[in-house]
């Protein structure tokens, strides 16, 4: 395999990992972009690999794309078929969403409708982007792929509340020229003329039945 025109020991870059609902593959790490843009991107050629099939040879690969983390999944992935020129550019964006699992759905974020299974993703994830296309070369028994990022930096996309409960009263109070909520003593002193008020039509109403049994004098 040539990477840059260096060419490298499979064997000692390539490790084995297992893929979900894969199987065993082979991983490559700490392969790093020095520059933004296609100039920079990391150039590999594969070689044919022999296989058990009809033709003893090996026509596709499937390459999987992970992150950070030592699990990968079995998305984003491309395939690399022989005699194809790939080119794989990638995006990453930041995701912080509010903690709303109802709302929070896969296919929101998307545009994809998840009828099956409502995928909840984390509220704060890493969203990588793929974009693939590819080309007929002439060498047989040859697979090429670029991988690179378009940009080193991510595109950041956080969810925030615009109108909250207190935010909401604070712009009501500031159009009527109030104030912002209810005060313990304006709570004591609104109870006291509630008190009086009911006191004062409990007594006029007592004295009403009084006079009623009386009768007119």
């Amino acid at each position: 395999m040539l990477a840059d025109c260096r060419q490298m020991k499979c064997c000692e870059r390539f490790k084995p990992h297992y893929v979900m609902l894969r199987g065993r593959c082979m991983r490559l790490d700490h392969e790093y972009q020095n520059g933004d843009g296609e100039s920079y991107s990391r150039h590999f050629t594969f070689k044919t690999l022999d296989s058990r099939i009809i033709s003893g040879k090996q026509r596709q690969y499937v390459v999987y794309f992970g992150d950070r983390w030592p699990e990968v999944g079995i998305f984003p992935r491309v395939y690399v078929t022989e005699g194809d020129y790939g080119v794989a550019s990638f995006k990453l964006s930041r995701v912080n969403m509010l903690p709303r699992p109802d709302e929070a759905l896969y296919g929101d974020i998307d545009f994809e409708e998840v009828e099956e299974f409502q995928c909840m993703p984390n509220c704060n994830r890493l969203d990588l982007a793929v974009d693939y296309t590819t080309s007929v070369i002439k060498h047989r028994f040859t697979f090429v792929l670029d991988v690179f990022y378009s940009d080193r930096g991510y595109e950041d996309y956080e969810e925030i509340a615009m109108v909250s409960l207190p935010g909401f009263i604070s712009q009501v109070g500031g159009q009527l020229g109030l104030f912002l909520g209810v005060s313990v003593v304006s709570a004591i002193y609104l109870l006291q003329i509630l008190s009086l008020k009911v006191h004062q039509m409990f007594i006029e109403t007592t004295e009403q039945k009084i006079r009623a049994a009386r009768g007119p004098q």
